[in-house]
């Protein structure tokens, strides 16, 4: 009985030292997820601050283009406007020539008619 009892009691030491050691590894277990959930959440509040930055980056080129844009949309305006004043302008000169041409006609009808008043009169 005597072997049996040795046996117990190294059994028993064995396994108070499989405890100990398990209860080692939970302790370090636990250890490394508290450690493992400060870095997650440092690297969450990094990650949230960086995707702010770049939210107000994008939100700031957003209005920038909106700006470039709705210049742009004035200068295409302004240019077709140009284009408009430029046809018109060709016009009122086409116009003014025609003008031209019709008082120049009409100074030598008068002209004509003058001419055959003066041998009418004579």
């Amino acid at each position: 009985m005597c072997d049996d009892d040795i046996q117990n009691d190294q059994n028993d030491v064995e396994s108070d030292d499989e405890c100990v050691a398990l209860a080692n590894l939970i302790a370090n277990l636990k250890l490394d997820v508290d450690e493992n959930k400060k870095l997650q959440n440092k690297t969450l509040r990094e990650s949230n601050s960086i995707r702010d930055s770049c939210l107000v980056a994008l939100q700031n080129n957003q209005t920038e283009f909106k700006k470039y844009k709705a210049f742009n949309d004035r200068t295409a305006d302004y240019d077709k406007l140009e284009h408009k004043l430029n046809e018109t302008l060709g016009l009122l000169a086409q116009k003014y020539i025609d003008i031209k041409e019709g008082l120049k006609l009409k100074a030598y009808e008068i002209s004509v008619v003058k001419e055959k008043l003066d041998e009418l009169v004579k």
